[in-house]
């Protein structure tokens, strides 16, 4: 039997499928990612009073939270937390809230340990 002369473009079933297989292998990893990124509390979920209880704390205190992210650069602004969500991950940023002033930070990537402004 001769070659055809597309044999090198032609895939075999065995190859389209080792490809194919490849592929959702690849995408299984993306998603368990994803899943180990937001990585849900059970508690938390369960017991949602340690969430009010904490923004209420945080509520008594407003001048302490804003005293620890003003603005480097104009001292006027607060450095507001601004979450970014991308194909590759979550990620933050913190910008000033004034307007004349356009600081912000680099762009980080987001986890439970961030402190929210």
């Amino acid at each position: 039997m001769s070659r055809s002369r597309n044999y090198d473009r032609e895939f075999t079933l065995n190859d389209r499928l080792k490809k194919e297989n490849a592929e959702l292998k690849r995408e299984v990893a993306k998603l368990r990612k994803t899943l180990n990124r937001r990585n849900f509390d059970s508690e938390q979920i369960q017991n949602p009073r340690h969430l009010e209880e904490r923004k209420k704390s945080e509520a008594k205190n407003p001048s302490k939270s804003k005293k620890d992210w003003t603005c480097f650069d104009c001292a006027r602004g607060v450095m507001q937390l601004k979450r970014i969500t991308r194909r590759d991950g979550e990620f933050y940023l913190r910008r000033c809230s004034n307007e004349e002033c356009k600081h912000q930070t680099k762009l980080k990537k987001y986890n439970d340990k961030v402190e929210q402004s």
